[in-house]
């Protein structure tokens, strides 16, 4: 399991490595999977690498963002694992109300964390394929069937539409990018409809000769030299249906 440590106390973070490194040494010594454990002091460099990461353990009070808006950011990353705050003693319950957060007082003890970071082994989100999206403002990462379409509306751009969120906005060209996208995950779903749009099957509402319409209301012109796909497009659809009856 690859654990990230996040703690802008270097002492403290240091004492949290060595707690697990530890406990990784045990592991292995019982012939089981022990822990990859690595260190940040830079919220930048946490967010840019955490897409690796099982589980993270997070203590930030300095500058005007807290342990919970880091968690926020990761959170709006796609980042669905299981967290690991750092908050004042208290007696309550060790797990949040939001899944997959937990919280913990310091001192580090090797009786408060190692428990703790059991528990999150079973949280740990199993992902498929994902791809990254980036612009000039953020970086996300999304499941390939999460894509809804890819169209360009101006030279040089992409409108990425996700499912559950906002059309995301990038530098790129829909050939290049269809490419990247199947590279990663062969998906027979994503249909390339003109140059300019390729469109993932599963979210098509209405097929028609001139315009697709996706079931987010987004309607995207189609090309004739693209019409034997459109036809495949209503041949998944016609299947689809069958097997929902």
């Amino acid at each position: 399991m690859r654990i990230a440590v996040f703690d802008d106390n270097v002492a403290d973070r240091r004492h949290a490595e060595r707690l697990l490194k530890r406990e990784s040494d045990r592991l292995h010594a019982l012939g089981e999977e022990g822990h990859l454990i690595d260190c940040f002091g830079s919220t930048d460099k946490l967010v840019s690498a955490a897409e690796s990461y099982d589980v993270f353990l997070i203590d930030h009070r300095e500058g005007n963002e807290d342990s919970l808006g880091i968690v926020q950011r990761l959170r709006k990353l796609g980042i669905p694992q299981p967290m690991i705050i750092c908050v004042p003693d208290e007696t309550g319950s060790s797990q949040s109300k939001e899944k997959n957060l937990f919280r913990i007082s310091k001192p580090y003890t090797r009786e408060s964390l190692i428990p703790m970071v059991s528990e999150c082994a079973h949280c740990v989100v199993k992902r498929g394929p994902r791809v990254e999206l980036r612009n000039d403002i953020e970086t996300i990462y999304t499941p390939v069937e999460d894509i809804v379409y890819v169209t360009s509306k101006e030279l040089g751009f992409l409108t990425v539409g996700l499912k559950g969120r906002e059309p995301f906005r990038m530098m790129g060209d829909t050939a290049s990018f269809y490419r990247q996208v199947t590279g990663i995950k062969t998906d027979p779903a994503l249909i390339p409809i003109s140059p300019k749009s390729f469109i993932n099957a599963r979210y098509l509402k209405k097929a028609g000769t001139f315009t697709v319409e996706m079931t987010d209301q987004t309607r995207l012109r189609t090309s004739p030299a693209f019409w034997c796909n459109i036809r495949e497009v209503r041949r998944l659809r016609s299947v689809s249906r069958k097997q929902d009856q």
